[in-house]
């Protein structure tokens, strides 16, 4: 029998991931483009600063939302709460496999730490310059992505346990929000345009 409440939490975690994971894949790929590609950066300084800051920031602000116990966001504790306390028509998980899934999510605590200081803190009032554009985020790749996969996992086990609905996911295992972005042709045609523009006015021409 369909829960509607149950449905609800679910969606709205999905949501918020499909945002973590969207923001993260973005960001990451403006920030390791290759050398190639990665030049037009420094041409729209501003522009890619901005942006790439923008990027980590929903990251950072779509995790806390589902860590975070909350009333007004969907989150991993709603989640659980709601399957214990209707375990007569939510028989989807004991509490073993639910503190199982606790522990992994608590597993990433250092992570979590970081994202919860800084997710309301603004951009700085400082100019930008080209050193922005290579300023370490406060995670690395690796540690990100081992987070979304595993929170990842952790509602697609819940999902199946449900109604069998599972989630397309990328090579990499992450959830496949934009299976069309590929920011390295993104910069490589604003590249091409750059060029095109340059030589058009180096020619005279103004349209």
């Amino acid at each position: 029998m369909k829960d509607a409440r149950f449905e609800k939490i679910r969606e709205g975690l999905y949501q918020e991931l499909l945002n973590a994971n969207m923001h993260f894949k973005t960001f990451w790929a403006l920030f390791k483009a290759p050398v190639e590609t990665a030049r037009i950066r420094k041409v729209y300084i501003t522009f890619f600063v901005l942006t790439m800051r923008s990027h980590n920031e929903r990251f950072y602000i779509a995790v806390h939302n589902v860590i975070k116990p909350d009333k007004d966001t969907a989150n991993f504790e709603k989640l659980f709460n709601y399957i214990k306390s209707n375990q007569k028509t939510l028989n989807i998980l004991d509490l073993k496999e639910i503190e199982g899934m606790k522990s992994t999510i608590q597993s990433h605590e250092t992570l979590i730490g970081k994202i919860a200081s800084i997710r309301d803190q603004y951009i700085a009032h400082n100019q930008i310059k080209e050193k922005h554009l290579y300023e370490q985020p406060l995670y690395d790749y690796d540690e990100g992505k081992r987070l979304l996969i595993d929170l990842n996992n952790i509602l697609e086990k819940v999902s199946i346990k449900y109604d069998g609905l599972s989630y397309w996911h990328d090579e990499e295992n992450l959830l496949n929000a934009i299976p069309s972005l590929n920011v390295e042709d993104m910069l490589r045609h604003l590249t091409e345009y750059r060029s095109e523009q340059i030589k058009k006015r180096r020619q005279g021409v103004t349209s």
